[in-house]
């Protein structure tokens, strides 16, 4: 009866095509009677991408729409959402971008255009993206979180991938795994005050919870900002928890040999790493240092002779194995 009061009635008309479910002869009905009703036009396209599951039609469809500039931006992100979840990432962009130029700041399009970049793997538009979004979110860490991990995954710390990883530690501060990744990144950017700042609550804290790789990071930056015995202390704590680590062995040998005080018991455990390493540029230099420290100038030549052969031109401790080659 209504319908025949108000024919054209855009809310009997979705109540019409709400209670069809899915009939495409009332939604046609529905789509003459009312051609320009968002929630009409939206309810079309499930019904063609549930009947037209290849999708070949939505990247037509989406540039048509972005033409056309007939809907709201929030209609039109609705239907690149529905796009997206059919597996249509390029038409789900075509639509992101259009309502992305039209609406700056306008945070529902720009997760969008994220989205659809991520699933691309576009790593330089997904940055940006996710750069906007956390500006403009009243809540930025999840934008945040994904500006760190494509950083971190990219392996390309910087002072963006710090600041988002600053962003999430103060205000998840009991996040163990955040507050390891910042303290990585100072210490990749060579920050290795503000690095052993980070790493010492971890390790005091959860020490079984921290990587043997932050261990050795945290060692190193303790060393690099002249803390040699807290140095010694975390390298000593990690050989317990990994005694068959050549990497461990072999930085616990090498910070101990440069203090008298524990040069001997670096002279105790170099048989045990040069057993276990003994084929590693790394391990022959730091049996060199060990060597040198000891006063034994000629057997600390053999083992730096037989280092440098070893040596790759990439190798990251290449420098340093220079520096103690001159020595």
């Amino acid at each position: 009866k209504a319908m025949g009061i108000m024919p054209d009635s855009p809310i009997l008309w979705r109540i019409s095509v709400a209670l069809a479910e899915g009939v495409k002869t009332v939604l046609e009905e529905a789509r003459k009677a009312c051609p320009d009703d968002p929630e009409i036009w939206l309810a079309s396209l499930v019904i063609r991408a549930r009947d037209e599951t290849d999708g070949g039609w939505m990247q037509a469809a989406a540039v048509k729409m972005a033409d056309e500039k007939k809907y709201s931006p929030g209609t039109m992100v609705r239907a690149g959402d529905l796009f997206f979840r059919c597996g249509s990432t390029d038409a789900a962009q075509v639509i992101a971008k259009h309502v992305m130029a039209k609406n700056r700041g306008y945070l529902p399009g720009i997760v969008l255009g994220l989205r659809s970049s991520l699933a691309k793997k576009d790593v330089a538009s997904s940055l940006t993206l996710a750069m906007t979004a956390a500006d403009v979110a009243p809540d930025p860490a999840l934008f945040y979180r994904i500006i760190a991990d494509l950083k971190i995954k990219a392996k390309t710390p910087d002072g963006g991938m710090i600041a988002a990883l600053e962003y999430l530690q103060k205000h998840s501060p009991k996040d163990s795994r955040t507050a390891q990744q910042l303290a990585q990144a100072y210490f990749q950017v060579g920050e290795m005050q503000r690095a052993f700042s980070v790493f010492i609550p971890l390790i005091n804290e959860n020490i079984g919870g921290v990587t043997y790789q932050s261990m050795l990071m945290a060692a190193e930056s303790a060393r690099q900002s002249g803390r040699l015995s807290e140095a010694v202390t975390i390298l000593e704590n990690t050989y317990v928890m990994y005694p068959e680590s050549v990497n461990v062995v072999n930085n616990l040998v090498y910070t101990l040999a440069q203090s008298e005080a524990t040069l001997e018991r670096a002279k105790r455990l170099l048989p045990f790493l040069l057993k276990k390493g003994g084929t590693s540029a790394a391990v022959l230099d730091t049996a060199a240092i060990v060597s040198l420290k000891g006063g034994n100038l000629e057997e600390a030549r053999v083992y730096m002779n037989q280092a440098l052969k070893l040596l790759q031109g990439n190798d990251l401790f290449a420098e340093e194995v220079m520096v103690n080659a001159a020595e």
